[in-house]
């Protein structure tokens, strides 16, 4: 009788076991490598096993995740990329908080829905998530329907906040943005050492405003030398702004001998980009000869191309490019030659 319920006991044990080895995955490569490799099948056995890693390592794959919350355009698989991230949402992962808010933010492999956005946004917000606090921080500088208002001082507390816990790269240049530019929070050696923060934590853009403040004397010392080398170094990250400030400082001779040549390459490089003030001072080139053949019919083209996106002082030199190419005739009226720069 004993034997009989042991023997019993025993096959029911093995049939547990056996059920449990079928329906378990069983991974062949260690998580680490399977992450490495970005191996979907070994990814899915660890995401079974709710590896949050795993999940959001296959959301990528699905979706494309971008390192700054973006997305793809043309997610492989959107309705499976959105239930893992609802399935590491459920494991209280604060970035697939984040990038479900920005989903429903943008209406992107989900149904827009601003409540749902702000709602997952601030749950990752409460986890000190750096990109839910850098958004939340977006919504209160512009306002955000009835759910937000615009406030720059929450704003700034948000990106505050952002850079204590984590040293968020773009916080800082957003931040620092307000000591140097806004009248109301205005403190230029603050500014002066986020914007360089902000390159040290790898967001170029801030070289240009780094340049700016040496240009200026923004909490350092003016010095046109060293803002000349910072704008090369942001002109070629491809700032156009940085370009133009370039051929303001050739044309002038700014920290560096007068140059038409370079002033002329750095403004046209920018215009050819778009950028609407290289394009109002390539047509300046050409109205009054600097560095080139005076040419009103291509001065007219540059002002024509700046006028078309607004700018008023292209609008303006455009009656007088009519005029000067009936009576082909030139008087200087604009002081610095008429250049300007950002």
């Amino acid at each position: 009788m004993k034997k009989s319920i042991l023997f019993t006991a025993i096959v029911l044990i093995c049939g547990i076991l056996s059920f449990w080895w079928i329906n378990t995955p069983h991974p062949s490569m260690s998580l680490e490598k399977a992450l490495k490799d970005r191996n979907e099948g070994e990814l899915q056995k660890y995401a079974k096993m709710d590896s949050v890693r795993a999940i959001m390592a296959l959301v990528d794959l699905y979706a494309g995740i971008g390192k700054d919350s973006s997305f793809c355009y043309e997610p492989e698989d959107s309705v499976q990329a959105i239930k893992l991230l609802k399935k590491a949402a459920s494991l209280n992962e604060p970035y697939a908080y984040t990038l479900l808010g920005i989903c429903y933010d943008y209406g992107y492999m989900l149904p827009q829905d601003s409540v749902k956005c702000i709602c997952f946004l601030r749950k990752a917000a409460e986890m000190y998530e750096p990109r839910a606090l850098h958004n939340l921080a977006l919504k209160y500088e512009e306002g955000y329907g009835s759910l937000i208002p615009k406030d720059k001082d929450i704003a700034i507390s948000y990106w505050e906040v952002c850079i204590d816990c984590s040293g968020y790269k773009y916080a800082f240049a957003k931040l620092a943005w307000y000591y140097c530019y806004d009248d109301e929070h205005e403190n230029y050696s603050k500014a002066y050492k986020l914007f360089n923060e902000a390159v040290a934590h790898g967001d170029s853009s801030a070289l240009f405003d780094i340049a700016q403040c040496h240009f200026y004397g923004w909490g350092v010392e003016q010095n046109y030398g060293e803002a000349l080398r910072t704008y090369e170094k942001s002109a070629n990250w491809g700032s156009t702004s940085a370009m133009v400030n370039l051929g303001y400082m050739y044309s002038l001779g700014f920290g560096v001998a007068k140059d038409e040549i370079k002033s002329l390459e750095w403004t046209h490089k920018a215009a050819n980009q778009g950028e609407v003030v290289a394009q109002y001072n390539m047509g300046i080139d050409y109205y009054y000869g600097e560095g080139v053949k005076q040419d009103y019919r291509l001065a007219f083209e540059w002002f024509s191309k700046a006028a078309q996106k607004g700018y008023i002082g292209a609008m303006n030199m455009l009656s007088s490019c009519y005029r000067m190419e009936e009576e082909q005739m030139l008087t200087r009226t604009w002081q610095n030659n008429g250049r300007i720069k950002h």
